[in-house]
């Protein structure tokens, strides 16, 4: 047996928001039918992208701390090394968040030293900051107009 999640989450979706699969709804059943609906098209969009966003961040970030360990004294920049040489042990979402919330943290002790190395940091800084906004824009949410 073959589960298509991504399919399964959009028929329950539409059959939510199809008010002939629910019978007559009205008010407040109507409003929770929908928001679950729209609820379960939105869970279906991240599950199915959620591998590749996860792993194209966790590989910018390793990118990050390869430029950065070299640059980095001390336990920070022997993490940062560590980091930059790692791979996913797997392409299971919950080993690819566990990765990128480790990860994630890393960068944000990063940019702290950068912040406190100024103007000798401003690349790396620069390089943080572009890839915090890329990270914003995987994490978009595409809403249909209303």
């Amino acid at each position: 047996m073959n589960l298509d999640l991504v399919k399964m989450l959009a028929s329950s979706a539409r059959g939510m928001l199809d008010s002939s699969v629910l019978g007559p709804l009205e008010g407040y059943q109507a409003a929770s039918a929908g928001a679950f609906g729209m609820a379960l098209m939105i869970l279906g969009d991240q599950f199915d992208g959620a591998v590749e966003k996860l792993t194209e961040e966790n590989a910018a970030i390793r990118v990050i701390a390869a430029q950065a360990s070299s640059r980095v004294d001390g336990e920070l920049g022997e993490r940062l090394s560590t980091a930059a040489t790692e791979q996913d042990a797997s392409l299971r979402v919950s080993v690819l968040q566990a990765s990128n919330d480790a990860l994630r943290s890393l960068l944000i002790e990063l940019h702290a030293w950068v912040e406190d190395a100024g103007d000798s940091a401003a690349d790396l800084d620069e390089v943080i900051w572009s890839e915090l906004l890329r990270s914003t824009q995987r994490r978009h949410v595409a809403l249909g107009p209303f």
